[in-house]
């Protein structure tokens, strides 16, 4: 087993189960709302671990250094956990459900491989920056979308 397997073997043993959509959808807003924060806490967890700390709403905050200590075992137990969070969401939002007769690239037979495999065929077509002035996070390790890049398509994985 491996990554959202793992994660749905957790929650089948927990009885979680029963909130799993059968077919891709929105989890009830209560309950999506409580993945996204369980998101964010993880992501706050791993800035710290780093030695980070994070200013202002989303949308409009940053994280910066702070004074704390760097930890690195903390730093990859927050990305693992920040992972298992979000593979947790898309099991339970349906995304480990089998592909659909239509996509014709379902090789991978879950429409979230199928789906990894577009973003990853997409991004390995991305071009590195010159500058920082080419990123658009004003950084200069970055990507960039190269011109006529498309970005990959899900519908129907979806439909």
């Amino acid at each position: 087993m491996s990554s959202i397997y793992d994660v749905a073997s957790l929650h089948n043993k927990m009885g979680h189960n029963k909130f799993r959509n059968e077919k891709p959808g929105f989890l009830n807003d209560d309950f999506m709302k409580m993945r996204l924060d369980f998101a964010m806490e993880e992501l706050l967890e791993l800035g710290t671990a780093c030695g980070f700390e994070f200013e202002g709403g989303m949308g409009q905050g940053e994280f910066f250094r702070g004074k704390g200590a760097r930890n690195l075992c903390d730093a990859l137990d927050a990305i693992i956990d920040k992972v298992y969070v979000d593979l947790g969401t898309a099991d339970l939002m349906g995304f480990r459900n089998p592909v659909p007769p239509a996509a014709k690239d379902g090789l991978e037979m879950t429409i979230w491989f199928t789906a990894w495999s577009r973003v990853h065929r997409a991004n390995m077509l991305k071009e590195p920056v010159a500058n920082a002035r080419e990123s658009s996070r004003g950084f200069g390790i970055d990507l960039k979308k190269p011109i006529g890049w498309i970005k990959p398509q899900f519908r129907d994985l979806l439909i």
